[in-house]
């Protein structure tokens, strides 16, 4: 196998815990590999050529401590043992790996992993209808009902909500869009709540409206376990609405959330609130992603407008001149 990169490895490892770390090193404990893994997570220079081969063996034992801590790759592994124990013809213990798998989907509203253990209790059921402790028949053909309906409103909504969002990256702010939809109902689940607001937010700001998070933030107080499966996307989220900004610069490669800076710029702009529009403006002026001519025309123009708003007559002329060499550079 080719040797791997030092910069995947780092990639890796800076995506790890520190209940992952933790766990690689009681792995790892006494070897090189750990040695190895010390020096690249310290950022530390080492030049051991025996290292240097391990790379390959330690890229794969840190990918099977990060599917060992995710909640998906336990679901996955506790129905395949199911499916195992089955085959086997060893029905009670297949039944006890399905109560677990059932009991973690249900904690994390992992409705496609619940609708698979109901099809292996309906499976269980026809091969030993002398098993007592699965549910009946019609009790089953019930919750298969609904779940298959919630994962038909989860995909109605997520659908809705990636409409919206692809609308706004592409044309930004709409005069006329479509009407938005009722929100869930109280006892509805977390995923049908969470595109909602999704959808909520993309709406918003399709519309001209300022947004804020609060709503996504008060889901994840409701059901704070969700974070762990869902923290990538709540962070892509936070980006969108207020994005973290440090020294005028942008922490993410996302296109998407990039483009978005200008048209959260342009709505601070209309509503007067020049400094707000600047910290997207900046930021999307420096990034290193190639954007069309015209947008960084059009960003140029608003900084400027901007800054002569807030009186800020030294910076103006620099501004004026650098955007006639724009142009002067697209002709």
């Amino acid at each position: 196998m080719k040797n791997r990169n030092v910069n995947e490895l780092d990639e890796l490892i800076s995506v790890m815990s520190k209940s992952e770390k933790r766990s690689l090193s009681m792995r790892l404990s006494g070897s090189k590999m750990l040695r190895l893994f010390n020096a690249i997570n310290a950022k530390r220079p080492f030049n051991d050529k025996q290292l240097h081969n391990l790379k390959s063996q330690l890229y794969r034992q840190i990918v099977k401590v990060l599917r060992s801590s995710s909640v998906e790759t336990t679901l996955q592994e506790g129905l395949d043992q199911a499916r195992t124990f089955m085959e086997r013809k060893l029905y009670v213990q297949s039944y006890k790996a399905l109560l677990k798998v059932k009991h973690l989907s249900d904690h994390y509203h992992q409705s496609t992993y619940s609708l698979q253990v109901i099809l292996l209790e309906l499976k269980l059921r026809t091969i030993d209808p002398t098993l007592s402790d699965i549910p009946k028949i019609e009790s089953l053909q019930q919750r298969y009902r609904q779940v298959s309906q919630e994962l038909s409103t989860i995909g109605e909504r997520y659908m809705l909500m990636l409409t919206f969002q692809e609308l706004y990256f592409r044309q930004g702010v709409q005069a006329m869009i479509n009407p938005m939809p009722e929100a869930p109902s109280l006892g509805a689940g977390f995923y049908q709540r969470f595109f909602h607001l999704k959808t909520a937010i993309y709406y918003k700001l399709l519309s001209g409206q300022l947004t804020d998070i609060s709503g996504i933030d008060g889901l994840f107080e409701a059901y704070p376990q969700m974070l762990e499966i869902e923290r990538s996307e709540y962070d892509r989220i936070l980006r969108v609405i207020n994005p973290g900004i440090t020294e005028k610069k942008i922490f993410t490669d996302d296109p998407c959330i990039i483009a978005d800076y200008l048209h959260t710029a342009k709505l601070y702009y209309n509503e007067g609130l020049y400094n707000n529009a600047l910290d997207y403006l900046i930021p999307f002026l420096n990034t290193r992603l190639n954007y069309r001519i015209d947008l960084q025309r059009e960003a140029k123009i608003l900084l400027i407008s901007c800054h002569s708003h807030l009186g800020n007559g030294s910076v103006i002329k620099s501004l004026t001149r650098s955007l006639k060499r724009m142009e002067q550079a697209a002709l």
